[in-house]
């Protein structure tokens, strides 16, 4: 990886961080009484031309999507290597997958469901999975990653696994671009996201009373964690668990999620701390000046910054409480 190839497309970031909505706007956001009023306090912001072209104040979605899909054209266009983007995207085609296998099971239409995000098309790859001669493998990777979920499904008729199967395709997808592109930053923080899933799944279990054999089904192999650390947690409480991992990095993050121990907030506070870890993360990129961790900092901090107005935005829309909205939100990056 050559870093020097990133001084102008990270002195143009740091521009464009400057359009991230500070805690003061966020805090103006949930203050206000109505989703309308929310949206309305967004006119001095960058999201301003997307809520113009709204029908109803219900369609924020639309809003949100777009400057998704502005912020990665922008982001492609000025990256001086697609590795860092193709990383990135990864999560929105895996999404798309799991949604194309569900269609073709289902016979259903769950187009809606789609990110439109990513480079693989779905209309093909349906007609494909659809295809029982198949007479040609597709040369496209993502093809037989979902033709595997697909082929698990029809064995077991097991609804979970075809999750499992594309979730585990996906982590060990993120791993093989670190590693070709010799990038320990985003090796390291793969690894640890790995860790920090594989204890979500531990716990999610557990509250299932899966058994052993379904735990290990779904674990992910490739984080710093070896899976044999797994064993016997099945049926601990939650003091066992952070006295379990923690001579590892993200014991911090075990330790913040389980810090209620209350089972029942628990899984909450283990995705946001997930999320936080993500965004403890990128906050490296404050002391960089240049490299790929400020573009991928700015494409994380916006899409945390997104989560966020749809957690607000929904919230309002639902007349939720300001304690709801603030016992829910990411920590962003500005």
């Amino acid at each position: 990886m050559d870093r020097e190839k990133f001084i102008q497309a990270s002195a143009t970031t740091r521009v464009y961080e400057k359009d991230l909505l500070t805690k003061a706007q966020i805090d103006r956001l949930i203050d206000q009484e109505s989703l309308h009023q929310a949206l309305s306090s967004l006119s001095d912001t960058i999201y301003n031309d997307s809520i113009q072209k709204m029908g109803r104040d219900e369609e924020y979605e639309y809003m949100l999507s777009k400057e998704l899909k502005r912020v990665y054209e922008l982001m492609e266009k000025l990256s001086p290597d697609p590795y860092l983007i193709d990383y990135l995207k990864e999560q929105y085609i895996f999404h798309n997958l799991k949604v194309v296998v569900k269609e073709v099971i289902l016979d259903e239409d769950l187009s809606h469901a789609y990110i439109d995000l990513g480079d693989v098309n779905t209309v093909d790859l349906k007609k494909y999975l659809k295809d029982d001669d198949k007479k040609k493998p597709s040369e496209n990777i993502y093809y037989g990653f979902a033709q595997k979920a697909l082929d698990l499904y029809e064995e077991e008729k097991d609804p979970q696994i075809i999750d499992i199967s594309l979730d585990k395709d996906y982590y060990h997808r993120l791993l093989a671009i670190a590693e070709k592109e010799e990038s320990d930053f985003l090796l390291n923080f793969t690894k640890e996201k790995i860790d920090l899933v594989n204890i979500k799944t531990l716990f999610r279990a557990n509250r299932q009373e899966a058994s052993k054999t379904s735990l290990d089904r779904a674990l992910i192999e490739g984080g710093n964690i070896d899976l044999k650390e797994f064993d016997g947690l099945l049926n601990e409480d939650l003091a066992k668990y952070k006295e379990s991992f923690t001579s590892y990095t993200v014991s911090k993050y075990i330790d913040r999620a389980f810090e209620r121990n209350n089972p029942t907030d628990a899984m909450l506070d283990l995705e946001k701390a997930i999320d936080d870890h993500q965004m403890d993360t990128v906050k490296v990129a404050k002391t960089v000046t240049y490299g790929p961790e400020v573009l991928f900092a700015y494409i994380v901090s916006k899409e945390t910054e997104i989560k966020n107005l749809r957690i607000i935005l929904t919230s309002k829309l639902n007349s939720l409480s300001r304690d709801f909205i603030k016992e829910r939100l990411r920590e962003s990056y500005v």
